[in-house]
């Protein structure tokens, strides 16, 4: 179910990659909140994969990066997240896997990141995974049939990777309501949403009320779970990942 605001936002974007990139667009996907039904445009990013058949040149980097502006295209929510990367590196991901074009409107309209020379992201692994098992496909072939399989390992280390960010950057309900998700793939194979992930915890720790702080702020209130019960119950579950991926 994809939320309407951001099927026309995304349809939009979809256009004007298509004009840059022409026959060479395999794809253009939209995963994340704006596909479960939980999208808050206080709250919300809008999340974008766009697979190329082949590497961007620079001044089809530039442009993209013009083009997909606020300014020009403004989003429904709190911004646009979106990464390029080319039909190899969908069909086999691994590792970090590495990327053409980054570009992220919710913290500066010209914030972005060109792949080149950069060492890669390892936080592509869950975005892949997850718009294989549950993206909508704005245009081209299904997700599962652009998008290989994340190794299980890989993916535990990239849900890792990600909860160390958000308590870096102090994002407390963000990295608890991944943890939660996390700990439900980790249990039980299951990539679910953030706030699916937050309930499913919800019924089963001793720690109700900091997962009904950060459920309650995702879906838009004022409100924010402890700082330090967050980083506690995070750092348990990110402990759990390495050691399930073979890092301890």
């Amino acid at each position: 179910m994809l939320d309407p605001a951001c099927g026309l936002y995304v349809e939009e974007v979809a256009r004007r990659l298509r004009a840059v990139l022409e026959g060479d667009l395999i794809g253009v996907y939209v995963h994340g909140s704006a596909t479960t039904g939980e999208f808050v445009p206080s709250r919300s990013d809008v999340d974008v994969l766009v697979v190329c058949s082949r590497r961007l040149a620079d001044a089809e980097k530039a442009t993209i990066g013009r083009e997909l502006s606020e300014r020009r295209v403004p989003c429904p929510g709190v911004g646009l997240e979106l990464s390029v990367i080319t039909q190899e590196t969908a069909t086999e991901p691994a590792g970090a896997p590495p990327f053409e074009l980054h570009l992220t409107t919710a913290v500066d309209d010209r914030n972005v990141v060109d792949g080149a020379g950069h060492s890669g992201d390892p936080d592509l692994l869950a975005h892949f995974a997850m718009t294989r098992a549950g993206g909508i496909a704005i245009t081209g072939p299904e997700p599962a049939d652009v998008f290989g399989p994340v190794p299980r390992d890989a993916l535990l280390r990239s849900f890792a990777g990600d909860l160390e960010w958000a308590l870096e950057k102090g994002k407390h309900g963000y990295a608890v309501l991944n943890a939660c998700r996390a700990l439900r793939f980790l249990e039980e194979d299951v990539l679910c949403s953030k706030i699916e992930g937050g309930e499913w915890v919800r019924t089963r720790a001793g720690d109700a009320r900091l997962v009904e702080a950060a459920l309650a702020r995702q879906r838009g209130a004022d409100i924010a779970p402890d700082p330090e019960a967050a980083r506690a119950f995070v750092r348990s579950i990110r402990a759990k990942l390495l050691a399930a991926a073979g890092d301890a």
